[in-house]
């Protein structure tokens, strides 16, 4: 994940040798490069992954023919990425990685889709950091270009926790290694900061029977709904549609987000209306009371489009960001 010189704030950088079978049996991570490749276009795109990691989205919006370019903050990370790129035969002009801080990022060129996944985002703690952040991204935007962004909805309870310890313990094997490693996480909240500190713990065995350890620190910021799109609004963005999870269902859109805003996009197909989720979902009030337990801490959604001008803070701004919305059935 990157970040920029003289950050207050510690930022992920996970161990790479772990990095990729630490999340292999992660459910989400099966379901979300899917289905943000099905609302693409069917062209060709120039596509700028922020935060590429060992490039596991890169790859294979890549392999769905689209032209990448994804920047990561950790040498060790584009090294990872690079040898996967080899090894599965993708050409480097079709995948193009650069070491990079995404908040001064300037590649001096623009793109069709720029993506930000797996809750990265969260990673900017400072509210100047992701001003920042989106003012590089829209930057980066052609004029009908798009931005999607995946963030994790807070979880009440464990704010009013505010502080755990060995939770979300998991075991995954490391095949390059031949390692098997126990993971748990501590966590540390400061609600009216706005901010998480999270420590993950990890534990080993050696061959000759020696235990190790590792610690991963870093911290987070959570973001409401509501914040979400004022931050957009406040950076020149506009948000079109949410999804609650990567199945794109209305129902769950109404229920986890809540009243999301949606303008009409150019592209008429991508037209997803509040008053016609609710036309299309009769039972979306019952279900959101059914599932309002549920619904804390699952996934945000929004992707966005460019447009020629849209004035906010008193200025004039050449783009708008949008979340492209789900297609009717």
């Amino acid at each position: 994940m990157s970040k920029a010189t003289g950050r207050r704030t510690q930022s992920y950088r996970g161990i790479v040798d772990f990095y990729d079978a630490e999340y292999a049996h992660n459910p989400m991570l099966h379901r979300d490069v899917p289905f943000m490749i099905s609302h693409f276009p069917a062209r060709p795109c120039d596509v700028l992954e922020i935060a590429v990691g060992t490039a596991r989205a890169a790859l294979q919006i890549a392999q769905h023919g689209h032209r990448v370019v994804g920047i990561d903050n950790d040498p060790h990370m584009i090294r990872a990425a690079e040898e996967k790129r080899s090894a599965s035969g993708i050409d480097p002009r079709r995948l193009t990685l650069q070491c990079i801080d995404a908040l001064e990022l300037d590649l001096g060129r623009k793109f069709d889709r720029v993506v930000l996944l797996f809750n990265t985002m969260l990673n900017f703690v400072e509210l100047a950091e992701l001003d920042q952040l989106l003012q590089r991204v829209k930057l980066h935007l052609k004029p009908n270009g798009r931005f999607w962004v995946d963030v994790f909805n807070p979880d009440p309870a464990r704010l009013a926790r505010q502080r755990e310890r060995g939770i979300e313990s998991s075991v995954f094997h490391v095949p390059h290694l031949d390692r098997t490693v126990y993971r748990d996480m501590d966590i540390d909240i400061d609600a009216t900061a706005q901010r998480q500190r999270v420590c993950f713990n990890y534990r080993w065995f050696e061959q000759s029977g020696r235990e190790r350890r590792a610690r991963v620190r870093f911290e987070l910021t959570f973001i409401f709904p509501r914040e979400l799109q004022m931050l957009m609004e406040r950076n020149g963005l506009e948000i079109e549609q949410w999804w609650g999870d990567h199945d794109g269902a209305s129902s769950r859109v109404s229920a986890i987000i809540g009243r999301g805003i949606c303008h009409r996009s150019r592209e008429r197909d991508h037209v997803f209306t509040h008053e016609r989720a609710r036309q299309r979902s009769p039972m979306t009030t019952r279900v959101a009371e059914r599932t309002k337990a549920r619904v804390v801490g699952a996934l945000m959604q929004t992707l966005v489009r460019r447009r020629k001008s849209d004035i906010t803070r008193g200025g004039t701004l050449d783009a708008v960001v949008g979340a492209e919305v789900a297609r009717p059935p």
